[in-house]
């Protein structure tokens, strides 16, 4: 009986070892599933940068033509809207000469010609058009 139980202690230290051994297997194990599967998801994410980084090449490219047309178009528009302006503003002052040449013809209407002279002198005839300027005529006889 003295034999085993020298023995003892040897087994415990072997059975030790075995089950350190096998952790460590085990352990092994998944720390090599884990940087395979680590591994593979980093080539997928290296895959997909590159495809992302495709599709928004081409979608900046797609934007930048849309900057430029949209840019385009409203030089266009802008170059438009200042000849309507100065088309208003050019009508609005046709309007005001019509208006006083209106207002000398009610004035000699009504036999008022002296009036209608001072109001005749103060129209400044460069900026009539070919139409007023016959008008504007007319009233400079008439109201003689």
């Amino acid at each position: 009986m003295a034999g085993s139980k020298g023995n003892r202690p040897l087994m415990i230290y072997t059975s030790l070892i075995f089950i350190v051994a096998i952790i460590m297997v085990i352990i092994a194990y998944f720390g090599q599933k884990h940087l395979e599967s680590a591994q593979i998801q980093q080539n997928e994410t290296a895959t997909g940068i590159s495809e992302r980084a495709s599709l928004l090449s081409d979608e900046n490219r797609l934007l930048m033509e849309m900057n430029q047309k949209l840019n385009n178009e409203n030089t266009e528009l802008s170059e438009s809207n200042e000849f309507l302006k100065s088309e208003n503003e050019m009508l609005y002052k046709e309007n005001e000469n019509f208006k006083k040449l209106h207002e000398i013809y009610m004035l000699i209407y009504d036999g008022n010609k002296t009036q209608a002279r001072t109001q005749l002198e103060n129209i400044y005839t460069e900026d009539l058009t070919m139409e007023q300027k016959e008008f504007y005529d007319v009233l400079v006889k008439r109201s003689e």
